[in-house]
């Protein structure tokens, strides 16, 4: 009798077990269900990250017969980041943003060298690491350095730079 018992229930556990095995089917019906929700939607929809890039505001400003974007963002001052609040003025521009601030601070460095700039680090409150350039009190004279950057780069430029950005701060 035991002995029947315990081949019961060394058969059920087996059938159990098997019966939760998963398939490639199934791991592929998975996957295509994960691919088909994914399409159409950015992968930052419904992240912190999206909020920030959203309370980012562009407006458009006339300057003579030009019209000038200018992005307001909140930003902050890393410690190494070259400069602090009050180096900061009104017209920024803005030639790089990077996840890391070791790639922020390396683009920094290259500007600086050059010897055409007094490039400084910023970053979001993402983080996002920006690059400034340029900053100045005057919208018309960031746009013309804009512009000088938009005709001769230092250096290739990602899509999106350069640009002029206003701390929240100053606004």
């Amino acid at each position: 009798m035991k002995l029947t018992h315990l081949l019961t229930i060394i058969t059920i556990s087996l059938l159990a077990l098997s019966a939760c095995k998963t398939t490639e089917a199934n791991y592929r019906a998975a996957y295509e269900s994960a691919v088909a929700g994914r399409q159409g939607s950015s992968p930052l929809e419904g992240t912190i990250y999206n909020q920030f890039r959203q309370n980012a505001t562009t407006r458009q400003f006339r300057v003579g017969n030009d019209t000038i974007g200018v992005r307001f963002e909140n930003i902050g001052f890393p410690s190494d980041g070259g400069a602090t609040r009050d180096d900061m003025l009104h017209y920024n521009i803005v030639v790089g943003g990077f996840k890391q601030i070791f790639n922020a601070k390396a683009m920094r460095d290259r500007l600086n060298d050059t010897g055409d700039y007094n490039a400084f680090v910023v970053n979001t409150r993402e983080p996002l690491y920006y690059v400034v350039a340029f900053t100045t009190d005057s919208l018309e004279l960031a746009g013309q350095h804009l512009d000088t950057i938009l005709q001769s780069p230092p250096f290739p430029m990602r899509d999106g730079y350069p640009f002029i950005l206003q701390p929240t701060h100053l606004r």
